[in-house]
């Protein structure tokens, strides 16, 4: 649909979770037309393991998604959105320029955290629950 109505797109991917992912062949695909953002190597919450694995799994995401599409990887996205403040300096060490929030429907800009770019997510592909929408709205 994004291609049909010529618009952009970043995409944040793990490399494995317990739902299934794409195949590294169809992530490579996507990343001729769109952004591919790290999500972590296998979806694990940053804020629930502790730092040794929380690193690991940032930057090892960036480079899965480097060695995937053969392209740069700026952008990350915390699974759930979850991170605390001493993730940040992990963020920048692994390379990343700006992570995404998921304060969706957001028309705000980044914000500085840490010496790293905090945007909010406009529009997600994820159907949330009605309370998820009103919750955002009246931030």
């Amino acid at each position: 649909m994004l291609t049909r109505y010529g618009l952009s797109g970043t995409f944040y991917i793990p490399r494995k979770i317990e739902t299934g992912v794409m195949t590294d062949a169809q992530v490579r695909e996507l990343s001729n037309q769109f952004e591919v953002g790290a999500h972590t190597l296998n979806h694990v919450f940053v804020s629930d393991t502790g730092s040794a694995t929380a690193q690991a799994e940032i930057s090892g995401s960036r480079q899965w998604v480097m060695d995937v599409t053969g392209r740069s990887c700026e952008m990350f996205c915390p699974p759930a959105g979850r991170y605390s403040r001493h993730h940040l300096p992990m963020f920048q060490s692994a390379g990343f320029s700006g992570i995404r929030s998921v304060e969706f429907c957001s028309l705000d800009d980044p914000r500085r955290r840490g010496g790293i770019a905090e945007m909010p997510t406009t529009l997600q592909a994820f159907e949330h629950r009605r309370k998820s929408y009103l919750k955002n709205i009246a931030k």
